[in-house]
């Protein structure tokens, strides 16, 4: 549990640094008489230095001659939003040291909220979400496919949510949610808990191109997956740079 307090910190302390640095921009906002209409979609690609790392008994692994799958490497994301519901994805392969790692994950998040505060330019928001994921990691050594990592979970969560607005055409957004739910292995259909903490920030600058706009995103991932089989017990942290199109 340290890994997700410490990423639960971090998220915080970059939406309150979000938050001081365009408050003081707020003033900006015109009004010519023109309401320009936000696009509500987009699509975002990009990278995230990932750390995927064993987190069972090494001792048990090796006596049962089970492969250790952690590394540490960069895979490649990709996104896609619509105000309450994001299709994620993310892949890799030649990871590890030995570079015979591959790498894929795929998702879905519903997500919704109670605004407790929402003006033009500010508003503060508790979303709801609930998540569902399949992750795996495969080797290119010809190990049992019963040995490799391949979970799907289920996940709900309840967490912060800030938007602002410090001029007519860009948008600041900034989110944090904890989550526990359920993972499952596809191979044996034994499974544990899953933790995830997930830091989404946006920023969005609309109707450059008509009405496309540029997104840019920085986010922050965490999860533990707390196994009845032990060689499926590993912790990964990961931060994606994602730049992408709205529309």
């Amino acid at each position: 549990m340290p890994i997700l307090i410490k990423t639960a910190a971090i998220s915080l302390f970059i939406s309150l640094f979000v938050f001081d640095a365009v408050k003081a921009q707020m003033f900006s906002v015109g009004n010519n008489g023109r309401v320009l209409t936000p696009p509500s979609s987009s699509i975002m690609a990009g990278v995230e230095p990932l750390d995927f790392s064993f987190a069972g008994s090494l001792d048990e692994l090796d006596n049962d001659g089970l492969p250790n799958l952690s590394f540490s490497n960069t895979v490649y994301r990709l996104r896609f939003e619509v105000p309450g519901f994001q299709l994620f994805g993310g892949y890799g392969q030649d990871l590890g040291e030995d570079e015979v790692l591959n790498y894929l994950n795929a998702g879905i998040n519903l997500d919704g909220g109670i605004n407790l505060y929402n003006r033009e330019t500010f508003g503060f928001q508790v979303p709801f979400e609930i998540s569902t994921e399949y992750t795996q990691v495969t080797t290119d050594l010809g190990t049992d496919r019963s040995e490799e990592f391949r979970q799907s979970s289920i996940l709900v969560g309840a967490g912060i949510g800030l938007r602002f607005r410090p001029a007519e055409r860009v948008r600041v957004t900034a989110r944090g949610v904890p989550m526990i739910g359920y993972t499952v292995s596809s191979h044996s259909g034994r499974g544990g808990i899953r933790y995830r903490i997930e830091n989404r920030n946006r920023l969005y600058f609309d109707n450059i191109f008509g009405s496309t706009g540029l997104a840019f995103g920085i986010d922050f991932l965490v999860s533990e997956y707390n196994s009845d089989e032990n060689e499926f017990n590993y912790d990964s942290f990961g931060s994606s740079f994602m730049v992408g199109v709205t529309f």
